[in-house]
């Protein structure tokens, strides 16, 4: 995997298409701002560790840290569609279309190439984001002590206590299972055992 992203990102900081990319898209970043107790506007926020990238970066680390299983198996092409229209809505502002500034084959395939580099983040992220209130509290005390062995080793899933580590599992097989469905990446040879069978009804929550 670490080949993988190292070219990734090579081929990322030579692509035409590669824009600011946020780097940490999701819903804590959003900010919204409400008119009669519902949201009117959103902006993102905590531009810390944007860089030059590909769109399919934060596209793929949004949708897939940011729901379940079940909504993304239901939604995630109408999703990527609604994206490529607003889009080709937003260049027409300019005089300008998205097929030919970034056809659709070459976003549909960028979407695919960095499917496993994102899939290397999310699982990095979900094993902070299913942790009890507990060990959340403990994490942040050692980051904020700058304790940086400490926190490192306190990332590991292993000191997971089980019901969040089945949350994590849980979640993890649900963004691989549905990477698979959508032709995102070619995970089955390379990571699931050939006997894999995924049980959706564990997952549809997570």
């Amino acid at each position: 995997m670490k080949d993988h992203d190292a070219e990734v990102t090579k081929t990322t900081n030579a692509s035409i298409n590669s824009i600011i990319q946020h780097g940490d898209a999701w819903a804590n970043n959003l900010l919204f701002k409400l008119r009669d107790e519902k949201p009117s506007e959103c902006i993102l926020i905590d531009y810390q560790i944007a860089t030059a990238a590909s769109p399919a970066n934060d596209l793929l680390f949004m949708i897939f840290n940011c729901t379940d299983y079940a909504t993304r198996r239901d939604h995630y092409k109408d999703w990527i569609d609604h994206y490529y229209s607003q889009l080709d809505r937003s260049l027409n502002y300019f005089g300008l279309n998205a097929d030919t500034l970034y056809p659709r084959d070459r976003f549909n395939n960028e979407l695919k190439t960095h499917s496993v580099y994102i899939l290397g983040l999310l699982m990095l992220f979900s094993s902070m984001n299913v942790r009890s209130t507990d060990e959340a509290a403990e994490m942040r005390d050692v980051m904020q002590s700058e304790a940086m062995e400490t926190s490192t080793e306190l990332m590991s899933v292993s000191h997971l206590d089980a019901k969040s580590l089945s949350l994590y599992k849980n979640k993890v097989i649900g963004i691989i299972d549905n990477m698979i469905g959508y032709d995102r990446m070619n995970l089955k040879s390379e990571f699931i055992d050939k006997d894999y069978n995924f049980r959706k009804e564990q997952t549809d929550k997570y």
